[in-house]
């Protein structure tokens, strides 16, 4: 993401500064492993909601009648006759993909799109948690 002869100070939002690689300061490896066993979690709690929405049963822990059962039977949980949570595992397998090809190993352009694919997909995800 570097042009040749730039400094890193100089050429964007994750630029690192002199003192410190490049690599360890744009991707931190720590941060991205969290984020990828956060979307995991989040993959399969969807994929489980999905499938039990696809079979029309009961939820763990979820009594009939109790709030979170009123919530999953609702127009709420479904888009366009499919549960929200089939689109919702869309988005995090993607999300998880993406944060696989934002390393420094992949070229410049693919880094790029895989960025704006994570900000698009995180915005998506946030809007998404406040609407419901």
């Amino acid at each position: 993401m570097h042009e040749e002869g730039a400094k890193p100070e100089e050429s964007g939002v994750f630029a690192a500064p002199a003192s410190m690689p490049v690599d360890d300061y744009c991707f931190p490896h720590r941060l991205l492993w969290l984020a990828r066993m956060c979307l995991l979690v989040a993959l399969f709690c969807a994929a489980y909601l999905a499938s039990v929405a696809l079979r029309g049963g009961p939820v763990a822990g979820c009594g009939p009648g109790s709030g979170c059962d009123r919530v999953l039977s609702s127009h709420w949980a479904y888009w366009l006759g499919l549960p929200v949570s089939l689109p919702a595992m869309a988005v995090y397998l993607s999300l998880l993909a993406a944060t696989v090809t934002v390393n420094r190993q992949q070229s410049p352009g693919l880094q790029q799109v895989s960025l704006h694919l994570i900000i698009t997909l995180s915005l998506l995800v946030l809007v998404s948690a406040l609407w419901f």
